[in-house]
């Protein structure tokens, strides 16, 4: 896929699921518990066990429709490992020019981290496809409305903060996607592999989106 077909996949889908710091044994499942709810966008974060080794697995064995992305990638060599490993985009949680022009030297977008105005327009003006509002869950959704004003033509992503109470209202002010952490994939579920409930829970947000 090129890096517009990436992109217009996930704004159309508009949920990217996110799996954060997760023991090895269990990045697999719990991945397998989203995509058969049906959510079809995936972030193994650099930072889980053996998270390269995931993003390999999951390319090889996910459905051709499924995207499978990296997160937490906080330099220039981390996206170039992740695009090497088969990740199709690049999340960070910071501003950082040179891993854009990193992961587009491999054709992957990138969802770049910001919060300030100033940290936005700096990321999208350095060739950021999608600015990561991070952490949303800091300053919430009425600054989200307040930053989207001034800046309506940059995509924005918040990440942090949502869940399935708000995860439209986020949308109505303009949301091109939003990142689901804690509210999906939950620690104690995690702990206790109640992957049936990671499953009902996207398929709860695939409902509050999609209908």
């Amino acid at each position: 896929m090129t890096r517009t077909e990436i992109l217009d996949k996930i704004f159309t889908h508009k949920l990217m699921a996110i799996l954060r710091i997760l023991e090895s044994q269990k990045v697999q499942p719990a991945a397998k518990a989203i995509m058969e709810a049906g959510i079809e966008v995936l972030e193994i974060t650099l930072n889980s066990t053996n998270a390269l080794e995931h993003i390999k697995q999951l390319r090889k064995t996910s459905p051709i429709h499924v995207l499978i992305g990296a997160g937490t990638v906080i330099s220039s060599k981390d996206a170039a490992n992740a695009a090497e490993s088969g990740a199709q985009f690049i999340v960070t949680p910071i501003f950082k020019s040179e891993i854009i022009k990193t992961a587009h030297s491999y054709g992957i977008p990138v969802f770049m981290g910001a919060m300030t105005p100033t940290e936005i327009l700096s990321a999208w003006e350095a060739g950021a496809d999608v600015i990561k509002v991070f952490p949303a869950s800091a300053m919430g959704i009425g600054y989200f409305k307040a930053v989207k004003g001034p800046l309506d033509k940059i995509p924005l992503m918040p990440t942090g903060g949502v869940n399935i109470e708000n995860a439209e209202e986020w949308l109505s002010l303009g949301a091109v996607a939003l990142g689901l952490g804690s509210s999906l994939v939950h620690k104690e579920d995690l702990r206790l592999e109640a992957y049936d409930k990671v499953k009902m829970k996207a398929k709860a947000f695939l409902t509050q989106v999609h209908g």
